[in-house]
């Protein structure tokens, strides 16, 4: 991909995700949530790979 092609592909990104954002009932995750969710998934994969 050039680089013309990954500009006109980010922005398109950014134009939808800032219109899901946007929607009505839209989720916002605080980053210190992110963490604690991604904590209990690798969590879950190392009991998993544990046992």
């Amino acid at each position: 991909m050039d680089e013309q092609a990954h500009e006109k592909w980010f922005r398109e990104q950014v134009e939808f995700e800032l219109a899901e954002a946007d929607k009505p009932g839209a989720e916002f995750v605080s980053h210190e949530e992110v963490g604690r969710r991604l904590a209990e998934k690798l969590e879950a994969l190392r009991s998993a790979i544990d046992n």
